[in-house]
């Protein structure tokens, strides 16, 4: 035998190689397309995450053992030029309730001027006001924090205030 005939045909056709790249080239678009498809559809994925984290971060929780051992829980705002808690309305209306009350733990609070607030109160133990002005301070939460806690009046704070109030009736 000799070595001419032990060696591969070679082809003069074109097609051949034409077709090879061709099946290639639709193969490697195929491949970017799926690629494009993953990553769009990825960063779609990671964005509509993003705005529901930031849409729900930090909801309102009012604590409902605070709320229960309040003797008062009014709506108001803070006046701080004359450190008052200036009363909008009240939740649990036992008795007339002044519209301006004094505090005493207002500044341990985050409460800020001209917005409304939910706040739990109690009567003071350590300062004896008057009879006819007792003094109050913001209900202590019994966290670990030890910061009294309030508010913001919004819609769903105050749907929560109702709920634990209707639950204790």
């Amino acid at each position: 035998m000799n070595s001419e005939s032990r060696a591969t045909p070679k082809t003069t056709d074109s097609t051949a190689e034409t077709n090879v790249v061709t099946i290639d080239a639709v193969t490697d678009i195929k491949h970017r397309r799926c690629l494009f498809a993953a990553v769009a559809f990825g960063a779609i994925w990671l964005t509509a995450l993003a705005v529901l984290a930031w849409q729900t971060a930090n909801p309102v929780t009012v604590n409902q053992g605070q709320i229960l051992r309040s003797t008062r829980i009014v709506i108001g705002t803070l006046d701080e030029d004359r450190g008052l808690l200036i009363v909008e309305e009240e939740r649990i209306d036992n008795e007339a309730f002044p519209p301006n009350v004094v505090v005493t733990n207002l500044d341990q609070t985050r409460l800020k001027s001209g917005e409304r607030y939910i706040v739990p109160l109690q009567r003071d133990t350590g300062k004896s006001g008057s009879p006819s002005k007792p003094a109050w301070e913001v209900t202590p939460s019994q966290l670990p924090t030890q910061e009294p806690l309030v508010y913001p009046a919004t819609e769903d704070a105050l749907n929560q205030l109702e709920r634990i109030l209707q639950d204790a009736r």
